[in-house]
């Protein structure tokens, strides 16, 4: 929503998602053209649902709520005074919002509703309480009760003009009644008259006054982590258990503060919670802390191949929590590169994000669109087949192929040169995890991990 005012020509929003199967997206904008998202369509699967809401307002912004004390007698000695009195401000108002919105959906209860619906009232004495507490019904109330057989067809289109628009899976339930023409036509023309419900409006008030409250929290979290004195670490703590719940990562953040702190015990505690709902990030976590507790300490590592080997397959899962941190840990202990893209926005007006299969991605170690590697079978019992995928002119560049153990220990090295393909006889490696390094004569510009099978 907050894209370039309207008196920005050519500069609209202009963005995409790539992937595997279509999305649809609900986007809110102004209805000025230039603060329009627009999709995209090549190299895109995502489907742009916009709504258009009203004209683009300077108030629609995010601002700061943390407002400077004029009477403050230096600039920056108030800071924490200005912050805490914003930070009451911000609580104050999302407690009325939230307040007014719990009252306001279905009536203040959604079961009070659903009884009725499911009960044996008339008809007509039911359509005058849902529209009783129109334009506030929720979604579970309105499906429930437009998918209820015995609705009259006119109360099914009176309910959903005192709610209109409604909800994408609402119309899907209404489009599946198969509706008289007539009716249907009316329906449309409601759904249509407006972009925004009162609803849907309240909702955005509710996640804005969130918004607030994490805004401020977190600057009242920044100050006092850039703050050098002791004491400031039992106040990042208090900070962030005050908001559990509300900032982002908050309990995985208070591990990291308790152990910043030096309280090993807080931070078993602070996991030992986490893992209820998170048992393979847990076991990270507290791997963590016992490198943090080792005398070596990150150094630990290179005498325990079993803690390497579960870095070294934490690190190559995106879905893992905190996956990057085991690549960063693997990389400064084990010299381990990780191919991270970088994207260069594109210029002019027309300009989006490029995406990992266009010719403008970057890596920080090289430049490796168009190399790909396949290693098959991966894990092996003994023969392992190396295959490079290069574009012409690099086919005939030399490259040093390596093997290690997750020592760090050379066990295996060849070369491969004006040819792509390569088997690696690993036969007399004992069974474990290996990692395979190809060098161009410069840097390690591919690794991977090798599993060697009895």
């Amino acid at each position: 929503r907050y894209a370039a005012p309207n008196s920005c020509s050519g500069c609209e929003v202009q963005w995409y998602i790539q992937g595997t199967s279509a999305k649809i997206v609900n986007h809110a904008a102004n209805s000025d053209a230039n603060t329009r998202p627009t999709p995209q369509p090549l190299k895109s699967d995502i489907a742009v649902n916009v709504t258009s809401g009203p004209p683009f307002n300077p108030s629609h912004c995010p601002s700061s709520n943390i407002q400077p004390n004029p009477s403050c007698p230096c600039a920056g000695c108030c800071r924490l005074a200005e912050i805490n009195s914003a930070l009451n401000s911000v609580i104050q108002q999302k407690n009325s919002v939230t307040t007014t919105y719990t009252n306001s959906i279905d009536g203040g209860s959604t079961q009070n509703l659903l009884n009725a619906i499911n009960g044996n009232m008339s008809n007509g004495n039911l359509k005058n309480l849902l529209q009783s507490n129109s334009p506030y019904l929720s979604d579970t109330v309105l499906k429930t009760y437009f998918s209820k057989t015995s609705t009259p067809n006119g109360h099914i289109k009176d309910i959903h003009g005192a709610n209109a628009p409604v909800s994408a899976p609402v119309w899907q339930v209404i489009t599946n009644l198969n509706l008289p023409n007539g009716i249907q036509n009316q329906i449309n023309t409601a759904q249509n008259a407006t972009n925004i419900s009162a609803r849907t409006t309240l909702e955005a008030q509710v996640n804005l006054a969130n918004f607030n409250v994490q805004d401020v929290a977190s600057q009242k979290l920044n100050y006092f982590l850039t703050d050098s004195l002791p004491a400031s670490k039992d106040s990042v703590i208090l900070q962030l258990n005050k908001n559990i719940g509300q900032l982002q990562d908050t309990k995985t953040l208070l591990v990291y503060a308790y152990l910043n702190k030096g309280d090993i015990d807080g931070a078993r505690k602070q996991v030992a919670d986490i893992q209820t709902t998170q048992t393979k990030f847990a076991e990270y976590l507290n791997k963590l802390i016992d490198i943090q507790t080792s005398p070596n300490k990150a150094f630990s590592l290179k005498n325990n191949p079993a803690d390497v080997a579960f870095f070294t397959n934490y690190a190559s899962k995106e879905s893992n929590p905190g996956f990057y941190g085991a690549q960063s840990l693997l990389q400064f202990v084990m010299g381990i590169d990780y191919y991270i893209p970088y994207l260069k926005p594109q210029q002019g007006n027309n300009a989006r994000l490029t995406t990992p299969d266009d010719n403008t991605v970057t890596n920080q170690l090289s430049d490796l669109e168009t190399f790909n590697v396949k290693l098959y079978p991966n894990p092996t019992t003994g023969i392992l087949n190396l295959f490079i995928n290069t574009v012409a002119e690099t086919t005939n560049k030399k490259y040093e192929v390596v093997v290690s153990d997750i020592t760090g220990k050379q066990v295996y090295k060849t070369t491969l040169e004006n040819k792509q393909q390569l088997q690696l006889p690993l036969n007399n490696l004992s069974a474990g995890v290996y990692l395979l390094f190809i060098n161009d004569g410069k840097q390690s510009i591919y690794q991977s991990k090798v599993v060697k099978l009895n």
